[in-house]
């Protein structure tokens, strides 16, 4: 199912409609900022205005908790990373999401992505390594980093993963082109 609300609070509302269908499994919202709320949308924008898509999405975020916590529903929200501007010290953060602190109150994960490395194979550009940075977890202890390979028109190559993680974790050993395990080549 694929919805394109007019509005935030209509976007909400349709999101805990299909959470409380025990049917659906997952819900995906993209670009949660780019909406406007109903009282943008029918004015101009003051500066009393400013703040209000915030607060609408932590009222949003609220009313859908109920609903994705009884039938076992996953939401997943896309943002935006933003540089942050209003730095003060070298303690701020870099960067920062977009949508107001309502957004990382009801995350119970929160995993930033960035486009680190630019594959190439004969000057031509076959994929991009993201490294991910998990912020926020409920479930474990935050991770520092990790890199991933996407192909384009492959997708994720397994075992290459497999194989990256067994050198992190000294299962093999990487020595020039070819790896060693329990000292044979």
């Amino acid at each position: 199912i694929i919805v394109r609300p007019e509005t935030a609070e209509m976007g909400f509302t349709i999101a805990n409609a299909l959470a409380s269908n025990p049917d659906i499994g997952v819900i995906v919202y993209d670009s949660i900022v780019a909406l406007a709320n109903q009282r943008e949308d029918n004015a101009e924008i003051t500066k009393e205005d400013r703040n209000t898509l915030p607060q609408t999405i932590n009222k949003g975020l609220r009313k859908c908790a109920k609903s994705l916590r009884k039938t076992d529903c996953t939401m997943l929200i896309i943002n935006q990373l933003r540089e942050n501007t209003e730095r003060m010290g070298p303690y701020d953060k870099k960067w920062k999401t977009t949508g107001g602190k309502g957004l990382k109150h009801w995350a119970s994960l929160r995993i930033f992505v960035f486009k680190s490395t630019i594959k190439n194979s004969d000057k031509e550009v076959i994929g991009i390594c993201p490294q991910c940075r998990i912020e926020k977890t409920r479930f474990d202890v935050p991770r520092d980093n990790a890199k991933m390979f996407y192909y384009y028109n492959k997708g994720f190559n397994i075992t290459e993963e497999i194989v990256e993680l067994a050198i992190v974790w000294g299962i093999l050993e990487k020595s020039g082109n070819s790896y060693v395990y329990d000292g044979d080549k």
